[in-house]
């Protein structure tokens, strides 16, 4: 429990900064445990606890134990932490197929350590002098401190021993005085005990972090999000500092925190233009946070508790919020400034614009249907390549209108271009096409509201009219050609206002005007006696 309590503080400490350093006292570090420490090292080990070097009181509970190459990778970013106040971004968890520490990645991304090939970083083999060497100077650099590069000549006896490559660590550590072996040999292919490498750090800290000027992190220059496997954070540009914004499923506490109480976030989504961040938590409320006024704000009281929502980054819709109230399958749109602008029909994440459009730009093959489905009524139906529809005993006249996942038919404009290709598999006294502007739909032949375009293989012709529930004939045309079955045909029909007007095969064969039913309605397919196969529809929003 104590552990736990600690990591929740830790957590919450995080999000309050851009950096928060744990200060461990003296007399704290003092009651910590040090295994088999040596006389000289207990109180530079005391002295490294205090200034951060060394966060994990594990490490320390053997002290003559051999040091690995990840445990002086983990001491090399608390140096770097503890010197630049900020904590770096670690590179993807790919970086390495043996090690997914983030301390190593972060290393790595700081340039402090490399790979030994092959994709490996060898993270449990004990590290040898020269490579602790080369380490401290790429942490050196890393610092952007000012320091004695040395000349690159070693002066040790067993200088032949040396790396070519950790030649020039080998060489600064040496002249600087941090590690000189025996004075007369460096030994750079020997290991280190946990208490030397310690040591050693913590004293490149105290010799470097004075001088050390730590740069304010500056809005005015830059920033962005950055989302990680823990939660959201910020990256400054002028300094590459991260802060926590807010963590999944972990409580959080805001420096305005009299709008707001402890929460568990659930969902983040961040705009394009990086200036808000909205997220949900697990109660369904909805936040934003404001990264340039480090400010949040709870829109409860407005659109009270939800299930999901989304954000419309660009286009004349740039800023809506489209809200799923809990237990309700559609969602409410609403302007900047919170007012509803009326009930969206689609849940597609992925089409932000047709949330507010309601799906009027939509297009998809049968075979690749993703987020869309179909609203049957009546008849027999298989979902194949194509969307085949058979007559029934309950209907002659079945209907398919486009719905979303929930199988809520999509409300769509009164105007617009829809348009289908169909194949026939019989060719007797039958007709099939396309319905729009629908407004009601139910089993049984003519029963429902709305337009009709289809075509009809015995007779070859095209046909447009409306249903009241009675059929209402508008215009029926020769097309010059018979309809076979086996083949495909397409027909495409553009509604603008009260004027329709239908295309098959590309090649316009009616044009009337009606405005009995110029509503927003469904759109979808119609058969009737038909064994027909869809192979594809879709729809276009027409501009005015």
């Amino acid at each position: 429990m104590k552990k736990r309590t600690l990591c929740l503080m830790v957590t919450l400490m995080l999000l309050m900064g851009s950096f928060t350093s744990f200060a461990i006292t003296k007399e704290e570090a003092q009651g910590w445990y040090y295994g088999n420490a040596s006389a000289w090292a207990y109180e530079e080990l005391i002295d490294a606890v205090t200034n951060g070097i060394v966060l994990d009181p594990a490490l320390l509970e053997d002290c003559k134990k051999n040091i690995t190459r990840q445990e002086f990778a983990k001491l090399a970013v608390n140096l770097y932490k503890a010197t630049k106040k900020n904590n770096p971004i670690p590179a993807p968890t790919s970086t390495f197929t043996d090690t997914k520490d983030p301390s190593v990645r972060i290393a790595y991304k700081l340039g402090i350590i490399n790979g030994v090939g092959g994709g490996k970083f060898a993270p449990n083999n004990p590290i040898t002098r020269e490579q602790m060497g080369a380490m401290i100077l790429n942490a050196v650099k890393a610092l952007g401190v000012k320091y004695e590069k040395g000349d690159g000549i070693l002066v040790m006896t067993d200088k032949a021993d040396v790396s070519s490559w950790a030649i020039n660590g080998v060489d600064f550590v040496y002249e600087s005085g941090l590690m000189r072996g025996d004075g007369i040999k460096f030994n750079p292919k020997s290991t280190t005990p946990i208490e030397q490498a310690v040591a050693i750090t913590n004293r490149v800290y105290k010799k470097y972090a004075g001088s050390v000027t730590v740069a304010k992190n500056d809005y005015r220059k830059g920033y962005k999000t950055v989302i990680e496997n823990d939660g959201l954070y910020v990256k400054f540009n002028n300094t590459g500092n991260k802060e926590p914004i807010v963590k999944y499923g972990e409580e959080f506490k805001t420096t305005n925190n009299f709008r707001m109480e402890l929460s568990k976030v659930s969902d983040v989504q961040i705009t394009m233009d990086y200036r808000k961040v909205y997220f949900l938590d697990e109660d369904g409320r909805l936040f934003s946070y404001d990264v340039k006024k480090d400010s949040y704000y709870n829109y409860i009281d407005e659109l009270g508790f939800i299930s999901g929502y989304a954000l419309v980054e660009k286009g004349k819709y740039e800023g809506y919020y489209l809200v799923r109230p809990k237990g309700d399958s559609g969602a409410i749109a609403y302007d900047t400034n919170l007012e509803k602008v009326g009930q969206v029909y689609t849940l597609d994440p992925y089409t932000v614009e047709g949330y507010i459009e309601a799906a009027y730009n939509f297009s998809f093959d049968i075979e690749e249907e993703k987020h869309y489905t179909m609203k049957k009524y009546g008849g027999r139906w298989n979902k194949g390549k194509t969307l085949n529809m058979t007559i029934d005993n309950r209907s002659d006249g079945p209907i398919a209108l486009v719905a979303n996942k929930f199988e809520n038919p999509i409300v769509y404009r009164s105007s617009g271009i829809y348009e289908t290709t169909m194949k026939f598999n019989n060719e007797e006294h039958s007709n099939a096409g396309i319905v729009f502007n629908v407004t009601r739909a139910n089993v049984g032949n003519d029963q429902y509201t709305g337009y009709y375009v289809g075509l009809s293989p015995k007779n070859d012709t095209v046909l447009v009219g409306w249903s009241n529930y009675k059929w209402n004939m508008l215009k029926e045309v020769k097309l010059g050609f018979d309809v076979k079955k086996g083949r495909n045909y397409n027909i495409r029909v553009e509604k603008i206002g009260g004027h329709i007007d239908v295309y098959v095969e590309g090649k316009k064969y009616i044009s009337v005007r009606n405005e009995l039913l110029d509503v927003d309605g469904y759109i979808g397919v119609r058969g009737w006696n038909a064994d027909v196969d869809y192979v594809s529809f879709s729809a276009e929003k027409v501009p005015f």
